[in-house]
């Protein structure tokens, strides 16, 4: 037996048939655990209840992240090989939607890429397969293998096909459409080193624009510790510098999103769903998430130990309260998690009359169909509270952060 053939026979992959048999089983599971989201979904779209609705959009995200667990015990090559696994995205910033993508990250030593490669790329074929990704659902698996103690670059091959040998001598290419009805993202433009792994993410982080939003991360396992971003991103937070101008730069910034919300008027006869969904949740929801990025913001700059971005850590947060009180927290949160409650019920009304609610999709919808489909299954017209909730949350940030700038002049 050869030096390569002895590597490989040290991390046995499962065989076929065993990882077919694990897909059934959590397939199985999957499905009695969707009927009863799915009742529970159809209950509560009816009628807004706020705690019911938070836990709600949290069954999905910790429903996946028990699977994904079991997933990685099922892959004896974790046992021995330095790794952490999180979310990003809305999973990351612990507000997803209940029809989010799963932003999913495997982060390794690029050592064990041979290795680590197809089990990434295998695990998230699994997870496609059982809970049945169909289009608007994605699993966006950035594949990020790092070198932290040498200066080897990264080896990302552009578009490649992953071959995995099993136990039984079966080949699967499981990187194919085909095969497993979706395909995995794979950053393109990877950084060299974990040094510039982590400058990559500051640099997001520490924009004048707030992205921190989409740069948040959730830790779902890990047996190494140098791989913690959640201490990276708190460290950098900690070195912002106190400037004179950050009040003005923040109003204008301010000022700036809400005029990119304004210009567009949910008045129409009838409009692209690609259209519908971006203004829903790429322009309305990102201005809700840099708002509350600028509060944390804030509160860093200030000399609050705020973490990483987690919505609602942020909303139930002592340093929070130091700015405004409880009703106008409270408010805060009604806003943005009915907003999102009225979303889910557009995504439902999509799904329910077979429209796929995608930002790609080409075809209209008018509004006589969504004001006649909104009566059949809420007994309400269409609405999704725009205005108001811009109103509402450019009111709340005005005050934080006009008592922001009045702590900073303190120290002038």
């Amino acid at each position: 037996m050869n030096e390569k053939q002895e590597f490989h026979n040290k991390w046995i992959y499962p065989s076929y048939d065993d990882v077919i048999k694990k897909i059934s089983e959590e397939r199985e599971k999957f499905v009695y655990f969707e009927k009863d989201y799915d009742r529970k979904k159809k209950v509560l779209l009816k009628e807004y209840r706020q705690e019911d609705f938070i836990h709600l959009i949290n069954l999905k995200r910790d429903y996946f992240t028990d699977l994904i667990k079991r997933l990685i015990k099922f892959f004896p090559q974790f046992d021995s090989i330095p790794y952490t696994v999180f979310y990003h995205g809305s999973y990351g910033r612990g507000i997803s939607r209940y029809g989010s993508d799963m932003d999913l990250n495997i982060l390794f030593d690029n050592d064990f890429i041979d290795i680590m490669k197809p089990i990434n790329e295998l695990i998230c074929a699994m997870i496609y397969q059982i809970v049945g990704f169909k289009g608007r659902d994605k699993i966006h698996n950035i594949m990020v293998n790092v070198p932290p103690l040498k200066n080897a670059k990264y080896n990302f091959d552009n578009g490649n096909h992953y071959k995995v040998v099993f136990l039984d001598g079966k080949v699967l290419n499981y990187y194919s459409r085909n095969y497993f009805e979706g395909d995995m993202t794979k950053i393109q433009n990877a950084p060299n080193s974990f040094e510039d792994f982590r400058k990559y993410i500051l640099k997001h982080c520490n924009g004048e624009e707030c992205f921190e939003w989409a740069y948040s991360f959730r830790y779902i396992i890990s047996n190494y510790l140098d791989y913690n971003l959640d201490e990276v991103v708190k460290k950098a937070d900690n070195k912002i510098r106190k400037v004179k101008n950050i009040h003005l730069k923040t109003l204008k910034l301010i000022d700036k999103m809400i005029k990119d919300i304004q210009e567009y008027s949910f008045d129409f006869e009838e409009i692209s769903i690609s259209c519908l969904n971006k203004e829903c949740k790429v322009r309305m929801l990102g201005f809700m998430y840099n708002s509350l990025a600028l509060v944390r913001r804030c509160l860093v700059i200030n000399g609050f130990d705020m973490g990483v971005f987690d919505i609602p850590k942020l909303l139930e947060s002592e340093a929070l309260k130091k700015y405004i009180n409880q009703d106008l927290i409270d408010k805060l949160k009604d806003t943005l998690y009915y907003y999102n409650w009225n979303l889910a019920r557009l995504e439902e009304f999509m799904i329910e009359n077979g429209y796929n609610f995608s930002s790609r999709e080409p075809s209209s919808i008018s509004k006589k169909v969504l004001d006649e489909g909104y009566k059949k299954m809420y007994n309400t017209d269409f609405y999704l509270l725009q205005k108001d909730a811009v109103l509402q949350v450019k009111e709340i940030l005005l005050i934080i952060l006009n008592k922001f700038r009045d702590e900073e002049m303190k120290h002038v």
